[in-house]
């Protein structure tokens, strides 16, 4: 398909091509409506730059944009960032490509994306966390080779199939594959599982994985409560109050912990009463007291795979939509 040209846009508006590129690269001399509707066919036409639809077409600089955004705080976030970028960067310098790092709050503003694709000569993009639905179709919109890292939107979720987009995840079914033969290993069948959910992972998947395990490995008074990651520390106690299990799964490491000063509070022995595990497991909780039982998420490697899938979009070759990355289990003191 012919790609569009800025004559095309000067063309389609009736306004000289002079005009067009002063619009884009925010010259004097056009004003606010004009800029405006140059800006809107852009997005309507999928216009790129020469250099950057060269890239596109056939990788002229090798330069991928890793989107990281600053919406997102939590105590963990920085270990897996970097973790993450670590093997993005070794697979990207053995391949040849260079990276260019954007941290911010990316908006539902189609210009913004459109500038950061021109301005920035990407070839490809790795987001490292959760976008809003209206900026991935943007991105989506000018058919960048985009690979999300432990989140994902079906078609279903956006009303289309993102033709150049795929995402790498931690395996997800592993991880509480490895949680419920642990626990029953050690006879614990009373289990509660704690699953937070995001506008992503609202999806009855997670919930209906859950529920096939409890069926697989027997266990016939298991519990699953949906919920976020915005509780409060006494919303999660009137839960547990309410909901006494002899061994609980926390998907939400900061919930996990919870847990433990809820056991300690209400003189209840750990793991003797009530058996602990929780999700995203990182170092700094091996010098906890108790020390933890978790699952590790390769972040590493996740990094390594995401840019391995981003290469193949960008090269033409056959790619998986989905790679999935097996967790580590570390046995703690709180099972």
């Amino acid at each position: 398909m012919k790609k569009t040209s800025i004559q095309d846009i000067a063309q389609k508006l009736n306004v000289s091509v002079a005009t067009v590129s002063r619009a884009l690269n925010n010259k004097e001399g056009v004003s606010e409506e004009t800029r405006s509707r140059v800006l809107e066919e852009v997005y309507n036409m999928k216009y790129l730059s020469n250099s950057a639809a060269r890239n596109l077409q056939g990788q002229v600089n090798k330069n991928v944009g890793i989107f990281i955004s600053s919406r997102y705080e939590d105590p963990i976030l920085p270990d897996s960032l970097t973790k993450k970028m670590m093997g993005i960067a070794r697979v990207a310098g053995e391949k040849g490509y260079t990276i260019s790092l954007f941290f911010e709050d990316f908006k539902t503003d189609k210009n913004k994306i459109w500038e950061l694709i021109n301005q920035n000569d990407l070839c490809g993009i790795i987001a490292l966390n959760t976008m809003d639905k209206q900026v991935y179709k943007m991105i989506s919109h000018y058919e960048i080779p985009f690979v999300s890292v432990n989140w994902y939107y079906r078609s279903v979720d956006v009303g289309f199939d993102a033709k150049k987009s795929a995402w790498v995840l931690t395996d997800w079914r592993a991880a509480i594959e490895m949680f419920l033969e642990h626990m029953l290993e050690r006879n614990y069948s009373d289990i509660g599982v704690i699953n937070w959910q995001d506008d992503i992972t609202k999806s009855p998947e997670y919930s209906e994985i859950i529920k096939e395990l409890f069926e697989q490995y027997h266990i016939t008074n298991g519990t699953i409560w949906n919920t976020d990651i915005f509780r409060t520390k006494k919303q999660l106690y009137e839960y547990l109050d309410a909901h006494p299990k002899r061994a609980y799964i926390s998907m939400f490491y900061k919930y996990g912990f919870w847990i433990l000063d809820y056991c300690r509070e209400r003189g209840l022995r750990v793991p003797e009463d009530v058996a602990v595990t929780i999700y995203d497991y990182v170092a700094m909780f091996e010098y906890m007291n108790p020390r933890i039982t978790g699952i590790i998420q390769p972040t590493k490697k996740l990094g390594e795979k995401s840019m391995e899938l981003l290469i193949e979009l960008i090269e033409g070759k056959p790619f998986s939509k989905s790679v999935k990355v097996e967790p580590l289990f570390v046995p703690g003191e709180t099972t």
